[in-house]
């Protein structure tokens, strides 16, 4: 029978799309080739429904290993204060640092940004996955990023992952231009009982391989307990996932015990399953699986008037321009408010003009988009920007913390409401302001 060390998570297999087992089951490959079938015919929208957190999760975790390598993917999963702090997660998630930004600035870089994409034909998708319904200012966002997609052709997909209940705010008129460009709802359905059977299967091979044991799911479950497991989660993969375990720890160390259903009565009331459904997913940490890689290097910055600037370039992108929200501001004669960016991709750096008023040259020469290497010399205006490439060995960058800052906490009258009532609400304030 199992060790209880059994029941920790290994770090190796953590990595693996974050979760213990990739399972994927029927409903998951309809719902995978109904998004790649939308991302392939250029829908601005899809909308993914399911129960549970994880489903949906691992879901788009295989759709966007699918898609076109350059595709820019934004992945939102955690609630936002108001629509300045939603646009700061999708500004944050696609690499640039959104920090004192208003909601004016924070749309027009994303809207350079999807500019930029679309000139040079690449798509960008932004997947928004809840395990309760988004707010409404989640929703009006969507709703005008689709409407503006509907209508320019950035190339931009809006994937909207939200449990089964928010069905009735997605049938608000006003969302309809949501519903319209996603076209058929994507839904995730419940495990069937043979799938849950071979969840539990594999929950237990796995277990097995990590002890190099050969455990067989009729040596740990009574049939009848996984029945009552599926029963219990009405299917739901969440659910039976966190069942499964609970069960498992229940009986782990006893050489002699099996999983019976008093066994999965006392799991399911340890794990707050057995009256009702809950609507709350215990979700698992992901480890960062590439904590040293070398660093995007620096910027040498030579303005006409102004003494030399050097700028360490962190992960992600940075902004070049006469704003004061870009990272490299130069007020000088000649440049753009929004210039340019220098966007860091994997183990490359490049500079991107964002359609410049005057343009923009690497080394005397006009370019849109350059891949930078070694003292390469960014021209705008009168300045001069050297890049200048990190040393070959490996140096550690600063680990961008995806948790930073705290988010407000709902206001505590409002939660007392359902969720539904509380979005109808918020939707009638969008429809009179």
């Amino acid at each position: 029978m199992f060790d209880q060390r059994l029941m920790e998570t290994p770090p190796e297999v953590l990595a693996l799309n974050g979760r213990l087992l990739p399972f994927i089951s029927n409903c998951y490959r309809q719902a995978l080739q109904k998004l790649d079938d939308a991302y392939r015919a250029s829908r601005p929208a899809a909308i993914l429904v399911s129960n549970g957190r994880w489903a949906p999760n691992h879901v788009l975790d295989t759709f966007q290993d699918g898609i076109d390598e350059d595709a820019a993917v934004a992945r939102i999963d955690r609630p936002c204060a108001d629509a300045t702090a939603f646009m700061q997660e999708i500004l944050r998630s696609i690499g640039f640092d959104p920090s004192g930004m208003g909601l004016a600035d924070l749309e027009k870089v994303l809207y350079l940004f999807l500019q930029h994409q679309r000139n040079n034909k690449r798509r960008t998708v932004i997947a928004i996955q809840y395990s309760d319904i988004p707010g409404w200012w989640v929703l009006d966002t969507v709703r005008r990023m689709v409407e503006q997609e509907a209508e320019q052709k950035f190339g931009l997909m809006v994937v909207l992952a939200c449990p089964a209940d928010a069905s009735s705010v997605l049938d608000d008129p006003i969302l309809d231009v949501i519903n319209r460009q996603a076209g058929e709802r994507i839904v995730l359905t419940p495990f069937s009982l043979t799938e849950t059977l071979d969840f539990v299967r594999q929950c237990v091979a796995e277990m097995s391989s990590i002890d190099g044991s050969s455990e067989d799911v009729g040596r740990v479950f009574e049939f009848d307990s996984v029945s009552l497991i599926h029963e219990i989660c009405a299917g739901v993969p969440d659910d039976v996932d966190k069942l499964c375990r609970k069960s498992l720890e229940l009986v782990s160390g006893n050489e002699n015990s099996r999983v019976s259903i008093d066994v999965v009565k006392d799991a399911a009331s340890l794990a707050n399953l057995s009256a009702e459904l809950p609507e709350t997913v215990a979700d698992l940490p992901v480890l960062d699986t590439n904590p040293e890689a070398p660093g995007p290097g620096k910027l040498l910055i030579d303005s006409v008037g102004e003494d030399p600037e050097e700028i360490e370039l962190q992960q992600g992108s940075i902004l070049i321009g006469r704003d004061q929200l870009c990272g490299v501001c130069v007020a000088a004669v000649g440049i753009s408010r929004f210039h340019g960016m220098i966007l860091h991709t994997g183990l490359k750096v490049h500079f991107v003009d964002l359609n410049s008023t005057n343009g923009s040259c690497v080394n005397g020469e006009k370019v849109l988009r350059h891949s930078l290497q070694d003292n390469d010399v960014i021209t705008i205006g009168s300045t001069r920007i050297t890049y200048v490439a990190p040393d070959t060995e490996v140096c550690k960058s600063s680990a961008v913390d995806g948790n930073t800052g705290n988010t407000p906490t709902p206001d505590e009258n409002l939660a007392m409401d359902s969720p539904v009532t509380r979005i109808s609400r918020d939707l009638q304030l969008i429809r009179t302001s």
